[in-house]
This record gives C-alpha cells, structure tokens and sequence, in this order.
C-alpha cells in the first residue's frame, strides 16, 4: 500500500506540479540585449540600454546537472517586426515603443530548459524611419582679404543628399564644408576644392565627399559702370508759368553710371528717377532741355544718357486749349 501511495505521489509532483517533466527551476540574469533590424529602412541606436532581464527557467531532469549561464542564452529583437505588434506601445519620448518580450525573442537557449517567465514582460526600444533630403552646402571662412576687397563663392553642387535618422535629417539646417582660408595676398579670382563633413558620419551619409568651388575676388574701390534699367521721363514744368508742352517725349530714357563697385551694393533702383527740367522757361517757345539722372548719391554719377537732350515746344496754356478745341470732331 504504501509503494502504490509513493508511486501516486510521484505521478502527481511529475505531471502536476511540475508539469512538461520539468525537475527544477531557477533563475538567469541577462544583461545586453541584441537589436537586429531587418529593414534597411529604420534607424535603430546601438547604444540602448535595458537593465537586467530575468529568465526563469524550467530545466529538464535530463539538464539537471548542468550549470546554466547568461551566455548561454541570447535574446534578438528584431524592431522592425516588434513594431508590427499589436501589443506594442508608442510612448512618451520622441521615437520610443514599448515592446512586450515573448518567447520567440529568445534565440539561443539550451537544450531541456524552458523560459517560463521574462521580467520585465516589456522594455523601452528606440527606433525612427530613415529619411533622404537635399541640403544647402555652407563654406565656413577663415581669415579675410585685405580692406576694400570682396569675395563670392559658388559651388558646384550647391546641394547635397544627405540620408540618415528622419529627426536628424529634418532638423539639419546646412551642411558644411572644411573652411576657406582667405588672406591679404589674395587679390584675383581662383577655384578649390573643399571637403564636404558629415554632420554625423555613424549615422547620416552624403552622396559626395568634396566640392568644387569657385571664388571671385571684387575690388570694390575700383571704379565700374553699371547699366541700369529704362527709367521712365518725368517732366518737370513750373505750375504758374502758364505753358504746356506741345510735342511728345520720349516714355524712358537710357542712362549707364560710373562710381566705386562698393557704391552700387547701398544703390536703390526705385529711387533712380529721370527727369527733364522745364521750370526755368517761362515764355512759349522752342528749347532744347537737359535730362538728369536724380537718386544716385553722391558717390555715383550718369556717365552716358540717351537721349540726353530733348527738344520742347511750349505755348501758352490758352493756345494750347484753342488748337485742341480746333481738332475736336465737330457734331
């Protein structure tokens, strides 16, 4: 009787109690996780940090014997699966997921033992798209040309793909390029060719790795003409001189200036205006008028008009008024 009562015990501690003919338990510490993406399409920090993740473990009688360690067991989460998850959990801070940890994470484990419990059930994973965009190329400059002289520099290409983590991308402004040294011997024109950075070589990479650049040197005390634009004639005619003038003008004139090439960079077209001054006759008459060139400031000055000199034909306000009446049609 008592043999049948030991065999009963026996079956019931087997099947029931330890159930899967599992002998013993204990408990493995894990201390790094491995994240693996199988999208080329997400960004995924190397460098996060999960504390301690406890196994506890069923061992089978037959791997009793055996000592376990944290090496013999590997945990690979795969985020561009574990964000398909309907469990797992966007959370607070900018690109983090919560996700819950199952058994299917557990790659690597020994043979006769079963994980019957993670803790913690889930763990904070950080990932983001990764994103592609054109960004303006900026060259820093060092040093400086000597007084009076200027530079203007244009790259070819002037932009560059930049690809990388999507926050970072967007938040990028410019790229930049090692410096442009500049010093008091440089006085013409001349091209170079400079080293286009990463802004973070471990995470965003640019389509090319050098630019041309080509620098123009200005003297700007040196003394330049400047065509301008047509400006529209004014007439200038005195308002009690009781004249009108009789002949059509020209609608604009056209006018070249001469100055310092500094002079040009303060010049504002809409205040240049051209104008032919009447307000000195005050008899009708045929005369020919000078055309000035006003709003330039005084560093600069009209070095060619055309037409410079126009010729008016004024009459008196009352023979002017006759000579319409007598072209108006008659009723």
């Amino acid at each position: 009787m008592a043999l049948v009562l030991g065999v009963l015990c026996w079956y019931f501690i087997a099947k029931v109690v330890l159930p899967d003919n599992l002998a013993s338990r204990e408990t493995i510490t894990i201390k790094e996780i491995e994240l693996n993406s199988s999208s080329k399409n997400l960004y995924v920090p190397a460098d996060q940090e999960f504390g301690d993740i406890k196994l506890r473990l069923a061992v089978d009688i037959s791997a009793r014997n055996r000592a376990f360690t944290a090496n013999d067991f590997r945990i690979v989460i795969d985020p561009a699966e574990a964000k398909t998850r309907e469990d797992t959990i966007p959370q607070g801070e900018a690109n983090t997921y919560l996700v819950t940890l199952n058994d299917e994470d557990i790659e690597k484990k020994p043979a006769g033992v079963k994980v019957i419990s993670i803790t913690p059930k889930a763990i904070p994973i950080k990932w983001e798209n990764i994103d592609t965009q054109f960004k303006e190329l900026n060259v820093p400059v060092q040093g400086r040309l000597r007084p009076g002289f200027t530079h203007e520099l244009k790259l070819s290409p002037s932009r560059v793909k930049v690809t990388g983590p999507a926050s970072d991308v967007n938040a990028l402004l410019v790229v930049d390029t090692e410096p442009l040294l500049l010093h008091n011997n440089i006085v013409s024109d001349f091209s170079t060719t400079l080293n286009v950075y990463s802004p973070d070589s471990s995470t965003m990479q640019l389509n090319f790795d050098s630019v041309d650049v080509d620098v123009q040197i200005t003297d700007t005390k040196s003394i330049s003409n400047l065509k301008l634009p047509k400006i529209p004639l004014s007439l200038l005619i005195h308002p009690n001189s009781g004249l009108n003038l009789q002949n059509e003008l020209p609608g604009s004139v056209e006018a070249i200036i001469r100055g310092q090439i500094i002079a040009f960079e303060s010049l504002d077209l809409n205040k240049i205006k051209a104008v032919l001054d009447l307000s000195s006759f005050n008899t009708p008459g045929v005369y020919r008028a000078e055309v000035h060139i006003i709003g330039l400031g005084s560093d600069l000055r009209a070095e060619y008009i055309e037409p410079s000199i126009c010729e008016v034909t004024l009459v008196n306000v009352k023979n002017s008024e006759n000579v319409g009446a007598e072209a108006a049609p008659q009723e």
